[in-house]
């Protein structure tokens, strides 16, 4: 019987639609579920213009419009008196299917296409153009941005919001079933590689010292089945380097695999320094530190304005020829690698540096203090001799308000 074709134009879109011309099933709703397939605006939002007309009924057939086969009519695609009022929040929507329209073309499987492209050329699964973990950030952010949206009463808002809210959601589902590049290794040959290198470090945890994990094999560096400190840490650099160097690719789960693994490396190290002899080496160590900062005690209370009060205060040049003692001893204790000594002598020294500056504004702070202390004390032998020395004679003449050689009141108020 052959078809017919309804070319529409409008709101800046040229499309085409072809239907059988016997097929009463094709109704206008039909049409309006194409324009929407191909321009995501919602059948609410639409208005047609066919032949002069209005078309409104969802059910009307298209071949009572195109009775006769192979024909060709033209349609006028307009924005329907609901747009109007739901505008604002359509733009937005809008705004974000472009979004996901970007971000689903450069999903495995797509090629640059949108779903309904590559549906149609049945492109196959490939490897993503970006990486999951981007992807699972851009749709995360599509999402807040659909849910900040308002869609006030609108029912069909909510819906196109809704139906969107699914299509990011599903989205993130293309990137588990991308097919690694050619020339990389599948996600379970890396989980292998990755399993490989944990072993590894079992087998290195067995060799800590006594009083670490407890394990001992036989045959070791040591001599007494465990491995030296120095060895240790070779080993574990050695497997870290090969665990940056896997290529995870979009994989989560190898990714989050290996960040265990790297921390797993990293604990172990520290189970060197936790044997018996280190903590022995440790606690001595500690001693001479601690030693020194005492002495750090000891020069800051004699320091201008320290603990004692200017008792026993010694000259700046003093002080700097103390402290530089003070450091080189620092700076010659060994902390045999142990990253606790070396911050804590770190904050001694620091200390020590801090306490120098003491010196830099002592002199103008205590000739200021000598200034006020004179006029404080100058002041006071006035009131000294204000209360305890025989009647003023020099002013009797003028204060002597009593007639016997005392002062008045308010002749010691004045004063």
């Amino acid at each position: 019987m052959g078809s017919n074709t309804i070319i529409i134009k409008g709101l800046g879109y040229e499309l085409s639609f072809t239907f059988p011309a016997d097929d009463a099933a094709t109704t206008l709703s039909t049409l309006h579920d194409f324009i929407e397939s191909e321009t995501s605006l919602h059948p609410s939002y639409q208005r047609l213009i066919i032949q002069g007309k209005s078309c409104t009924d969802g059910t009307l057939p298209l071949n009572q419009l195109l009775p006769k086969p192979n024909s060709t009519t033209k349609a006028i695609l307009m924005h329907s008196p609901e747009y109007r009022k739901d505008r604002y929040g359509m733009e937005k929507i809008t705004k974000v299917i472009a979004e996901l329209d970007a971000l689903e073309r450069k999903a495995p499987g797509r090629e640059g296409k949108t779903a309904a492209a590559a549906a149609r050329d049945g492109t196959n699964c490939n490897a993503p153009t970006i990486d999951k973990t981007v992807a699972q950030h851009l749709i995360t952010n599509v999402c807040c941005q659909l849910d900040a949206i308002d869609v006030s009463d609108s029912k069909v808002l909510r819906d196109i919001r809704r139906t969107v809210l699914r299509r990011a959601e599903n989205l993130e589902t293309l990137w588990d079933t991308a097919v690694p590049p050619p020339g990389r290794e599948t996600d379970g040959v890396v989980m292998d590689r990755i399993m490989k290198l944990s072993s590894e470090l079992d087998v290195l945890e067995r060799k800590v010292p006594p009083g670490g994990s407890g394990k001992t094999v036989t045959g070791e560096t040591t001599g007494d089945g465990t491995m030296s400190q120095m060895a240790a840490q070779h080993l574990i650099t050695n497997v870290c380097c090969q665990l940056d160097a896997i290529d995870v690719g979009g994989s989560e789960k190898l990714r989050e695999t290996r960040r265990r693994i790297l921390r797993k490396a990293s604990d172990l190290e520290k189970l060197w320094v936790t044997s018996p002899t280190e903590r022995g080496n440790d606690v001595v160590v500690t001693g001479e530190i601690m030693k020194l900062s005492s002495e750090l005690d000891a020069l800051e209370r004699k320091a201008p304005g320290g603990k004692n009060n200017g008792i026993g205060e010694i000259s700046k040049e003093a002080a700097q020829h103390l402290i530089t003692d003070v450091c080189c001893q620092l700076d010659a204790i060994d902390v045999k690698g142990s990253e606790m000594l070396r911050e804590i002598r770190r904050a001694v020294l620091r200390r020590a540096e801090d306490l120098e500056k003491l010196w830099d504004t002592a002199p103008a702070k205590r000739n200021i203090d000598r200034e006020v202390l004179e006029k404080i004390t100058k002041l006071n032998s006035k009131l000294d001799a204000l209360e305890h020395d025989p009647p003023i004679k020099k002013v009797k003449a003028a204060y002597d308000a009593n007639g016997d050689g005392t002062m008045s009141k308010m002749a010691a108020h004045h004063l």
